[in-house]
């Protein structure tokens, strides 16, 4: 296989095909909108409004939760959607560019809505629900007779066993969540392009790394490679955001000495910086789909479906 050359025609693909930087802005954009809760408190000081007269009842309250927890639902289902209907599209836009066709935005959304986005969900559920299942067993299996060594009032030895669980356990869940990271990557990849069912497109699937495991593994290597560099990449530009957001706010918190002042400085500057950020990542989502894409229709043996 020619590794090199799929990354060259990925790089060439994300460059060329301005079409699929939509479906990785979104992406990039609904990915990292997760943590974004956590952002500006402001407390109430000096001579400024007591909080008391915000007061709320219990029954605003009890409202004010209620909204809060639909929005935050909401916005999770979006955020879902989202995710499943532009990695389906990403996936089938490439594959149709590999065939020589010229994609467009709208044909792209009819490509991710469409039933393939649905059995994506299905595949993660198949994934989900044994993996829950069997760390409920295990963690039951250690907090159990933790328990009971622990109504001795003795620690130490509790020390002792989470100390070696982490040594056995740690090693494996790292590796068990690479080995089904690879093989939903080609699980998806059955789904869109070979239009496979759920559980045929894990079956074939696994038996398409399995007579591949070579050429799978050496590709995923390369793939580590280069995100660890994007990663050190990532960390550069978030630290550019962060002073291109932060810096107004501190300015606005110097000369007002007020916490909604910086809150008030930073807006201006926070949507273009979630913005850039989520275009730059969005470029690294297209190229890693169409690696992934490309190196799955390059693999030399593939078994009969």
């Amino acid at each position: 296989m020619d590794y090199f050359g799929i990354l060259e025609r990925s790089f060439a693909i994300t460059r060329r095909y301005r079409v699929l930087w939509v479906f990785g802005f979104l992406l990039a954009l609904f990915s990292a909108g997760g943590g974004a809760g956590n952002g500006f408190q402001y407390t109430f000081q000096g001579n400024e409004v007591p909080p008391s007269q915000f007061a709320m009842g219990p029954s605003l309250g009890l409202i004010l939760i209620l909204v809060i927890v639909t929005l935050a639902i909401g916005l999770a289902i979006l955020a879902a959607i989202i995710n499943y209907v532009c990695q389906t599209a990403l996936i089938g836009l490439v594959g149709e560019i590999e065939e020589g066709e010229d994609p467009t935005v709208r044909h792209g959304f009819d490509v991710g809505w469409s039933r393939s986005a649905l059995r994506l969900f299905g595949v993660d559920i198949a994934i989900f629900v044994p993996v829950f299942l069997i760390a409920i067993f295990l963690a039951l299996l250690i907090i159990v007779p933790l328990f009971m060594i622990a109504d001795q009032g003795d620690l130490g030895p509790v020390v002792f066993v989470l100390l070696c669980c982490a040594a056995v356990f740690v090693p494996v869940i790292i590796a068990g969540a690479i080995i089904l990271s690879i093989l939903k990557t080609f699980f998806y990849r059955q789904v869109v392009l070979a239009g496979n069912s759920v559980f045929d497109a894990m079956r074939n699937g696994y038996r398409l790394v399995r007579a591949n495991l070579g050429q799978v593994i050496a590709m995923w290597l390369i793939m580590f490679v280069i995100g660890l560099v994007w990663a050190a990449v990532n960390f550069l530009v978030g630290l550019v955001a962060l002073a291109f957001v932060g810096g107004p706010a501190a300015l606005m918190y110097a000369v007002f000495e007020s916490g909604l002042a910086a809150v008030l400085g930073a807006l201006p500057f926070l949507l273009p910086a979630i913005v850039i950020f989520a275009f730059i990542n969005a470029l690294y989502t297209v190229f890693t789909s169409a690696v992934w894409t490309l190196t799955y229709l390059e693999l030399p043996k593939r078994p009969a479906e």
